[in-house]
């Protein structure tokens, strides 16, 4: 029996390794992938394009004016003449977000030591939105912070957000359009694909930020009118690190500027320093996106090979008709579904070989937490990822079922996986489905090795969902399969 099955994965590895093309495109596809995602694909929010309005130009306007454009997150547009015209640009998609000063800006501020700003964001992209508005804010804040060092008066600076196309920020206006072209692309591309080729055939983490308060705030701020606070973010994922980083610094903000009124008096001093604010971000301090995305890219890709490619493998036999052949032989259910998974189990450990090679010579990535770790749950993966090919060709007749219900699933696995968007701001549904979803454990495997060096021992949790994955898969692939087809 043992010389029977060897020999069914023998033919299992000529029939995959004679079409030179697709192994060209197999061992190709983690290089090239690799290089255009990492390079290309960056979702840090950058070249905001901004205008800025300003019906009455003073030394504190052009002070803030000149502390923006300087900024290299934003490119400064056209000074516009009226907020009509700031709508139209808006409306045109020519501004991102445009900061908007009330003509009495310069009197409010030194008379009252108070004075309003607008921002008026495009937030058709709430995450773009988002953060800009933020990056503004923060601008605001470290000027207003500046003059109150330099000069007696408590300048206090309120910034008003406006909204615009979104005002509600739902993720959804912006992905379902992009998906509904997605599904389209993939819909005609794999019929059209299909088609032709039928034709040619019939020829650990519990908090992502940390408030540091050192135990002699009260007293510096007290005798030396100055304190320090750190903030420590998780910056593994890099916007979610800066937004808590941004969020928490605009409150503290707030709360020193209203500080400043009420310790003033009590102190009797001219001029109150106020709070220093330190930014730590950990396990990532550059911020960089790419060292957040490449683990993910490579869990992509094995996601997409191995469980593609076997599902395609047994439908394809099924209509040429070979496999009415292996069934008429006293090959058993659980030696047919290993044999035609194993050549799989290999490709995917020898992508993934190749994409942790490149990563680490192209980018300087290497996993730190251990190589063993991450080939563990690698293979465990890979296990699971390819019986659900197959469960997936067992119940398809043709190579369009199979590619459907294929794609189907894994679209709704890597969107739900938090590779994209953190799985804490899905709603509880859907982060219901990401807690069952092996893609989205194999990620965070993947992430917790490279970027915070976790060991095999921190990875127990995600390990066993991954094993379970595996194990009722493969159960089901192989009760499954039907000898009589």
């Amino acid at each position: 029996m043992s010389k029977q099955f060897f020999a069914f994965v023998k033919k299992e590895f000529y029939h995959i390794l004679r079409d030179k093309r697709t192994m060209l495109i197999l061992l190709g596809m983690p290089v090239v992938q690799i290089l255009i995602f990492g390079f290309a694909i960056n979702m840090e929010v950058q070249n905001i394009r901004i205008a800025i309005f300003e019906p009455q130009v003073d030394v504190y306007t052009q002070d803030i004016r000149a502390r923006v454009e300087a900024n290299p997150y934003f490119i400064p547009q056209p000074t516009p003449h009226s907020i009509h015209e700031v709508n139209e640009m808006l409306r045109k998609g020519e501004i991102d977000i445009a900061l908007v000063f009330p003509r009495e800006f310069h009197n409010n501020l030194v008379e009252g030591g108070r004075a309003q700003i607008q921002i008026i964001a495009d937030s058709s992209d709430p995450n773009i939105g988002t953060i800009s508005t933020n990056y503004l804010r923060a601008i605001i804040a470290e000027q207003q912070m500046e003059w109150m060092g330099l000069q007696e008066i408590p300048y206090h600076i309120d910034v008003t957000s406006k909204l615009h196309y979104n005002p509600e920020m739902k993720s959804a206006y912006t992905f379902v359009p992009g998906i509904m072209g997605l599904i389209l692309m993939i819909i005609c591309a794999i019929m059209t694909s299909i088609s032709i080729v039928r034709e040619k055939d019939m020829e650990n983490d519990r908090c992502d930020i940390i408030l540091v308060i050192p135990p002699s705030f009260d007293e510096h701020l007290v005798k030396e009118q100055r304190a320090d606070i750190s903030i420590v973010a998780n910056a593994v994922n890099t916007t979610q690190g800066l937004l808590g980083s941004n969020y928490l610094t605009e409150i503290i903000t707030d709360f020193a500027a209203d500080l400043r009124y009420e310790i003033k008096p009590i102190l009797k001093v001219q001029q109150v320093q106020g709070l220093e604010i330190v930014p730590r971000y950990r396990y990532n301090e550059t911020l960089d996106y790419k060292t957040f995305m490449l683990p993910a890219f490579i869990v992509l890709m094995i996601t997409l090979i191995c469980g593609i490619l076997p599902s395609l493998n047994v439908v394809l036999e099924k209509e040429l008709g070979t496999i009415h052949q292996i069934n008429t032989t006293p090959v058993t259910k659980f030696n047919f579904i290993l044999a035609k998974v194993i050549p799989y189990w290999i490709i995917g450990i020898i992508i993934l070989t190749i994409s942790i090679f490149m990563v680490w010579i192209v980018y300087g990535l290497f996993p730190s937490g251990g190589i063993v770790a991450l080939y563990l749950a690698s293979i465990i993966f890979i296990l699971g990822v390819t019986a659900l090919g197959i469960v997936v060709s067992n119940y398809s007749d043709t190579l369009q079922q199979s590619m459907f219900v294929v794609m189907f699933f894994i679209l709704i696995i890597i969107l739900l996986s938090g590779m994209f968007t953190p799985v804490s701001s899905m709603p509880g549904w859907a982060q219901a489905i990401a807690y069952v979803n092996p893609l989205t454990h194999f990620i965070e495997i993947m992430r917790l090795i490279y970027l915070k060096a976790n060991r095999l021992i921190d990875l127990l949790p995600q390990m066993g969902i991954l094993v379970a994955f595996a194990v009722v898969f493969n159960g089901w692939a192989v009760v499954s399969y039907r000898k009589s087809n």
